[in-house]
């Protein structure tokens, strides 16, 4: 009889249980948001890149990274003398061996383009002796981006007037400017300091326009 009993109240305990739980039932919302503006400017960064005398982009090291502008009219400067030309002892052209990547990125979504391109020469014009190549640049992780090329070697005098966001769908512009050295596919006209190279100090300019979305 107590066995029973016992039973009988753990039915009754255990239906309790159920009953209450069933009674405190219930369903949240929770609303989530985020407001990402626009974006009507760029931002504009140089990083120098050491080249350790290979032609190898494996072998490559990043240094200093450099904001040029955050959004605003601004002006910056790509100085190749921050490091001494160095005679190439075969080839007997100078070099630095470091080169530079411009990175042009929209501040805010909706990334309308084009991105414009122009250059001033200067007297005597380092577009003698300086190349440019365009590059799409793709996040990686935080600490790592990849870029691939959608132009050869140009000159910088020879650049297109535009760039569509097209081109850069999914990541943001990317422009690798350095002095050349003669190698393959390099520009016609553009030929590396040598000996016969005038002295002086060779500058331009190099004009990067975005008007928004």
């Amino acid at each position: 009889m107590m066995r029973k009993l016992s039973t009988g109240l753990l039915i009754v305990v255990c239906a309790t249980l159920l009953a209450c739980s069933a009674a405190f039932a219930n369903s949240v919302n929770v609303g989530m948001s985020v407001n990402f503006a626009a974006g009507t400017s760029v931002e504009v960064k140089s990083s120098e890149i050491n080249s350790n005398n290979t032609t190898a982009p494996a072998d490559d090291t990043w240094g200093t990274t450099t904001t040029i502008s955050s959004g605003g009219n601004a002006s910056g400067t790509i100085n190749f003398s921050n490091r001494p030309l160095i005679k190439n002892p075969t080839f007997n052209f100078y070099s630095t061996g470091y080169y530079y990547a411009v990175d042009v990125a929209p501040l805010g979504g909706g990334w309308g383009g084009p991105v414009t391109l122009s250059y001033t020469p200067g007297t005597p014009d380092i577009a003698d002796h300086a190349i440019i190549t365009l590059a799409k640049a793709v996040f990686v992780t935080p600490t790592q981006s990849t870029d691939t090329a959608f132009t050869g070697k140009l000159a910088l005098d020879n650049l297109p007037s535009s760039v569509a966001v097209a081109s850069v769908s999914g990541g943001w512009l990317r422009m690798f400017i350095g002095l050349a050295t003669g190698d393959t596919g390099e520009p016609a006209g553009v030929t590396p300091f040598t000996g016969a190279t005038p002295a002086g100090t060779y500058t331009g300019t190099l004009t990067i326009s975005y008007t928004g979305a």
